[in-house]
């Protein structure tokens, strides 16, 4: 069986050439002895696409394929099939049938080419010309466009001009006013710098006539302290003296000399001074550790002044330490080029630090911190002195220290842990001087409430491992937490 011949693409005629009726006349006369049947491809027998049937595997039998000669004959078995695809499906004739058929309809498919080729000729005609009219309407329009241009340009140049001239004299004018801001910016910061050094000039003119001053009451203090003692022991010694005298006695004379004996006595105490600073100042150096060791454990607030250490020298600020003691926290702002004075009413305090080249003053923290100018400390920091305070004047200290820092500036208060059972019951009344412990909840309550933007509790010195119970169970925890746990805490606010 033969393939079918090819048939050429269906073109739609031109209307010029095709579907008139003298063009149809002129094919049926000339080609009158071909038949105009389009060819019919022979259709597939619908036995050869059956499915096959749907068996086990282990009981199928597999059919058996076909011989040529079957195929082609069952064709004629098919009613459905034409006489044309019957009679191609012959085996040698249905090859000699397609070619024969394809070689009679040759002039007809020559006749269709030439027709459509000619067709697309003239449509190609067409689309040159069109082509050839849109170019010139674009090109028209280029030259109307060139016009306009040209037209417009005088004065877009000119609007150019004057824009530029604008542009540079509001350059002119924002350099002029650069330049001034500049300098008065500049003059400004001048005078903020010449007051600041002459206070600061002057500030270190009065750090230099209280520290002679304070070295001369040193001295006169030591010498009026050294007649004191001699004073006291030689009345103690008399009023002994006397006792032994009395006691030797047993007359009316000694009874007399007796009644007298004991107004001579009460004056004798009466007369006599504790010297509470340099009794506190024994008290440190015996109970709250080396100075080496509290420079240790104040050196946790160091990162907390990061800001305060990049500042320029010319605007670094006072930062205030009020219950200076020995002066541990000073040397350690000094290290850190902070300036710093510290306020304490023990004169002895106040002369160690003044021995040490440490900025110090005794006077009243208070009334110190309001007579500071506001806004004008850089920080204010107290290490174990709010415990000391009753409730008003300890108010009263943190609105002190709100009056004198700058606005972020540092407030740093430390006292013992009363969460710590061990120091809130026991270690906290080693000195004789505390009132009361203060929770560090309330403290930091009292911090905000007095105005303060923000405040935060730090626990510090928990008690060595070697204190704390090894175990893991709940009460080992428990034994831990209030026994062992932060012996101190700080109040941390910002302005």
């Amino acid at each position: 069986m033969s393939p079918p011949s090819p048939r050429p693409k269906a073109v739609p005629p031109p209307p010029s050439t095709v579907d008139t009726e003298e063009n149809k006349q002129v094919l049926a006369t000339t080609y009158s002895w071909i038949s105009y049947d389009k060819p019919e491809f022979p259709q597939q027998p619908e036995n050869l696409h059956l499915p096959l049937p749907q068996v086990e595997v282990e009981t199928a039998q597999v059919p058996q394929p076909q011989g040529y000669f079957q195929r082609r004959f069952s064709v004629w078995r098919d009613p459905k099939l034409s006489l044309k695809v019957k009679l191609r499906s012959l085996p040698l004739f249905g090859y000699v049938f397609a070619w024969t058929n394809a070689f009679i309809r040759l002039a007809v498919t020559r006749h269709h080419h030439t027709v459509e080729l000619h067709a697309l000729r003239q449509q190609l005609q067409s689309l040159n010309h069109k082509f050839d009219q849109q170019t010139q309407q674009l090109n028209d329009k280029i030259v109307h466009l060139n016009h306009r241009i040209e037209q417009i340009k005088p004065y877009v140049e000119l609007s150019v001009g004057s824009l530029e001239r604008c542009v540079n004299i509001a350059n002119e004018r924002t350099e002029l006013m650069i330049k001034a801001s500049a300098s008065r910016i500049k003059l400004l910061e001048d005078v903020k710098s010449a007051m600041r050094l002459q206070r600061y000039d002057a500030l270190d003119i009065g750090e230099r006539l209280m520290k002679l001053e304070q070295a001369e009451l040193g001295r006169k203090f030591k010498h009026l302290t050294q007649l004191l003692q001699h004073e006291q022991k030689q009345r103690s010694q008399d009023a002994i003296e006397l006792r032994r005298l009395l006691a030797s006695l047993g007359s009316e004379q000694s009874q007399a000399n007796i009644r007298t004996a004991p107004h001579s006595l009460e004056s004798t105490f009466d007369e006599y001074a504790f010297d509470r600073d340099e009794f506190y100042k024994n008290f440190e150096d015996r109970f709250r550790g080396t100075r080496a060791e509290i420079k240790e454990r104040l050196k946790v607030y160091l990162p907390y002044l990061e800001n305060l250490k990049s500042r320029p020298q010319a605007e670094q600020k006072l930062f205030i330490d009020v219950g200076c003691g020995r002066g541990e926290w000073l040397e350690l702002l000094a290290q850190v080029n902070i300036p710093s004075i510290g306020i304490d009413m023990n004169e002895a305090m106040v002369n160690l630090c003044v021995s040490e080249g440490l900025a110090a003053k005794t006077d009243d923290a208070i009334r110190f911190l309001w007579q500071q100018e506001q806004s004008s400390a850089a920080g204010v920091s107290g290490f174990h002195i709010i415990e000391h305070l009753p409730f008003d004047k300890l108010i009263e200290l943190f609105d002190a220290a709100y009056h004198a820092l700058e606005q972020g500036g540092i407030l740093i208060f430390e006292t013992p842990n009363p969460e710590n059972l061990i120091i809130g019951a026991c270690n906290f009344y080693y000195d004789p001087t505390h009132l009361h412990p203060v929770v560090p909840e309330v403290a930091q309550f009292i911090a905000l409430q007095r105005g303060f933007s923000r405040a935060e509790i730090v626990r510090l010195h928990p008690f060595p491992e070697e204190y704390q119970m090894p175990g893991d169970s709940a009460a080992d925890i428990a034994l831990n937490k209030f026994l062992f746990s932060a012996q101190d805490y700080a109040v941390l606010a910002w302005k």
